[in-house]
């Protein structure tokens, strides 16, 4: 092979290279996390709670069981508007509404159940939905 062929051929591998290196690291940045723990009302952690990280837009369901520890996670979900259902034995189901993810974001969303009869549910609206309202001399 000629030295310009040599050096035609390096250049379109470094291009290749550098392109997937790009659309790699991309894609990682772009993912987010949902984490936290599932409590009752006393503050107790619920292992075996039923927990569903719902996209609103694209009704992409990621479904999750707390451990021991009452904890869960959801990694690399897409930027965007979620709904989070958690459920468990004996307490009503509860919705939060409102979760939205930023581009790398790890959000902890602590969720507490309360008792109830069979198929109550209760919703939730997320902190971060309501803006940054707080009230003022308190």
């Amino acid at each position: 092979m000629r030295l310009r062929e040599k050096r035609g051929m390096l250049l379109v591998l470094f291009a290749a290279i550098l392109l997937l290196a790009t659309s790699a690291a991309s894609q990682t940045i772009e993912k987010s996390e949902i984490s936290g723990t599932v409590l009752d009302q006393t503050g107790a952690v619920i292992p075996d709670a039923s927990v569903k990280i719902i996209h609103v837009a694209t009704g992409s369901e990621r479904a999750l069981t707390t451990g021991a520890d009452g904890s869960f996670a959801a990694n690399l979900l897409s930027v965007g508007g979620y709904r989070i259902e958690v459920s468990a034995k004996g307490f009503a189901t509860t919705v939060v509404k409102g979760v939205h993810l930023a581009v790398g974001q790890n959000l902890i969303q602590d969720v507490t159940l309360k008792l109830a009869a069979v198929g109550h549910t209760i919703e939730v609206i997320a902190p971060s939905a309501l803006g940054a309202a707080r009230p003022s001399g308190l």
